[in-house]
């Protein structure tokens, strides 16, 4: 798939993820596909919180923890603990590392930007159609045309790790990816840059700059691991 084919296929990703984060999660007809057939939607519906692939949280410190967790993405080099209001200290054992900590008021603000995430992304997760598109030579002979090979997204696949989460938390996660599940790097670059606007940092600024800062010392802790793993 040629540069341009693949910038052509990201940008309709990028409208189907704009699409599913117009879904609001509270209205009566989200809430019924949420539950099972023929239980009744409560008065006061809530938003779920994580995804089937990695559990069900009650409440964001849940799903952070989730996400935090020591012994699958960081090697056991941080900790997490409880603050006295609520919330979370991440801390690294690596002492320039500074800690982050998220307190009670910037984890509800989380909650509120929870959105229906895919969570996987990836090319091989996306089935197109190839089709040519005839368009008009720019500066050419009047009538000239050019026909061009373009692909059209018809369909995501593999919704196994689905959820619904904060985006930064599926933006996030393309980090993690890289170097294992997630080969192709133009299509990295290009999802990150394209969807950093999704991150709604003019909402809930404190807040996802706290998540961001708490998942930066998880990954940069696993790093130095693997740095000095490889090094001794």
């Amino acid at each position: 798939m040629k540069d341009s084919q693949r910038s052509f296929v990201m940008e309709q990703i990028f409208m189907a993820i704009r699409r599913l984060q117009g879904i609001n999660l509270l209205s009566d007809e989200a809430q019924q596909l949420l539950r099972p057939e023929g239980s009744a939607i409560p008065k006061n519906p809530t938003i779920p919180l994580g995804g089937p692939s990695f559990g069900f949280f009650s409440d964001m410190a849940g799903l952070v923890r989730c996400f935090l967790s020591p012994t699958d993405n960081s090697g056991g080099q941080i900790t997490i603990t409880d603050t006295d209001d609520g919330g979370l200290k991440v801390e690294s054992k690596y002492d320039d590392i500074p800690p982050v900590t998220i307190d009670r008021q910037s984890l509800l603000a989380l909650q509120d930007s929870v959105v229906l995430c895919h969570n996987n992304l990836e090319l091989k997760n996306i089935m197109v159609r190839g089709y040519v598109r005839t368009d008009d030579v720019e500066n050419g002979k009047p009538g000239a045309t050019i026909d061009t090979y373009h692909y059209e997204v018809v369909e995501i696949l593999n919704w196994q790790k689905a959820g619904f989460l904060p985006f930064a938390l599926e933006s996030f996660a393309k980090d993690l990816a890289l170097g294992t599940g997630n080969l192709d790097f133009p299509w990295y670059r290009q999802f990150k840059d394209l969807t950093a606007c999704l991150i709604p940092a003019d909402q809930v600024p404190e807040a996802q700059k706290l998540l961001l800062g708490a998942l930066g010392v998880m990954l940069k802790s696993g790093q130095r691991l693997r740095t000095n793993t490889f090094s001794e």
